[in-house]
């Protein structure tokens, strides 16, 4: 008789344990890195400008700048928005790995400073800082994960086509969308910040996806 054998997996539970201590660590550096450069914002109310992205001052050596301008926020409203949203769409997402976690903030980052980067002349005038970008790029992938998931399809799909409307709208006209219901000072929106985190979680979702694809189908074992 001809059959597939199906190899069973076991969950291998050390590692399990090692890829839940490092989400806790991950989650605890998170917060960390929205606490220590804000500091002075917290204590005294004024931003550090001098972490914000600016690209004179990157061109004339301060690197820096290149890694710490997502963490800086002009104001503790601005802070506790863009903290809170990141935080949220970050624990929700459906990948668990802190490796690919890792890699899907980073590139919603990169996406978010790339764009302004090649089409936005507000860049050199205002600088770049805040989380707004990376959650736009993690709201992305959270709803593409959506989109396997039969029961969640039609939500996800909905919603992603919602979310590249309000990313073309606002490179369209310039304008943060809804931007006049904010409660408090969130300085001079670069929206194209928002659509470069939608394209950067995009394209590090693609890159994941690829990891996922399934291998060649198993040999046929004869038994008799």
């Amino acid at each position: 008789m001809s059959m597939f054998i199906e190899p069973k997996v076991r969950p291998d539970r050390k590692l399990l344990r090692i890829e839940l201590s490092a989400a806790r660590w991950m989650m605890v550096g998170w917060c960390a890195l929205l606490i220590l450069p804000n500091l002075g914002l917290l204590v005294t109310g004024v931003p550090a400008s001098g972490l914000i992205f600016d690209p004179a001052e990157v061109a004339a050596g301060q690197w820096w700048r290149l890694l710490s301008w997502p963490w800086v926020h002009v104001s503790r409203y601005h802070l506790f928005i863009d903290g809170t949203a990141f935080l949220l769409l970050y624990s929700g997402l459906n990948e668990t790995r802190p490796g690919r976690r890792l890699l899907l903030v980073l590139a919603s980052a990169a996406g978010s400073l790339a764009l302004p980067l090649v089409g936005s002349a507000q860049l050199e005038q205002f600088g770049l800082c805040g989380l707004s970008g990376v959650a736009h790029g993690l709201a992305a992938v959270s709803l593409l994960e959506m989109l396997p998931d039969r029961r969640q399809r039609g939500c996800g799909a909905v919603l992603f086509c919602g979310l590249l409307t309000k990313v073309l709208w606002e490179l369209q006209s310039g304008r943060a969308f809804l931007g006049w219901l904010h409660l408090g000072e969130i300085g001079q929106p670069i929206v194209a910040c928002h659509a470069g985190g939608v394209v950067g979680g995009l394209l590090g979702y693609l890159v994941l996806a690829r990891g996922r694809l399934p291998g060649p189908d198993p040999v046929p074992t004869d038994r008799r």
